[in-house]
């Protein structure tokens, strides 16, 4: 669920409001991320997510932009020692 649907499900009560998760699922993701984080945050990521379509090469250039950013701070660690 991203994050339009999360808030339309979460908004539209006028008392409680509940979320049906599978915790097996949740416990299976991986992010890019070195640190472990809980099943909430993990949840959290998940419900934050656009789900808005794009094209490869939008993919593509994300993915290449985020490659330098990482190899320039790489660098820059580095050049401090």
């Amino acid at each position: 669920m991203g994050r339009a649907n999360s808030y339309v499900a979460g908004s539209r009560h006028k008392d409680n409001s509940h979320f049906f998760i599978n915790s097996n699922e949740i416990r299976q993701l991986n992010f890019d991320s070195n640190i472990p984080i809980s099943d909430l945050e993990k949840l959290g990521r998940l419900m934050s997510r656009s789900n808005k379509s794009s094209l490869a090469v939008d993919q593509l250039i994300s993915k290449q932009v985020n490659n330098q950013l990482k190899e320039q701070s790489i660098c820059e660690a580095y050049c401090a020692l």
